[in-house]
């Protein structure tokens, strides 16, 4: 899945999320800033995790989420 994909995947299931709970619907800002939060943890938890491999695996990672991140920053 590309960046772009991702991004619209993370937003779209903080929205449906709220409305599976019979509560108002997530706003599209609130969900944008919520799924930032959740690249940021993964970003975070990613480093944790891949401390033991090689540094090109974990740069494309890295590159991966950032480019999540740029997509939902223009959202």
């Amino acid at each position: 899945m590309d960046s772009k994909e991702k991004a619209k995947e993370l937003v779209d299931h903080f929205i449906q999320r709220t409305r599976n709970n019979n509560e108002p619907s997530m706003s599209y800002n609130r969900a944008v800033k919520s799924a930032l939060i959740c690249v940021n943890e993964m970003k975070l938890a990613s480093k944790r995790i891949t401390n033991h491999l090689p540094s090109s695996w974990c740069g494309e990672e890295q590159k991966y989420y950032n480019e999540i991140k740029k997509e939902l920053i223009k959202k």
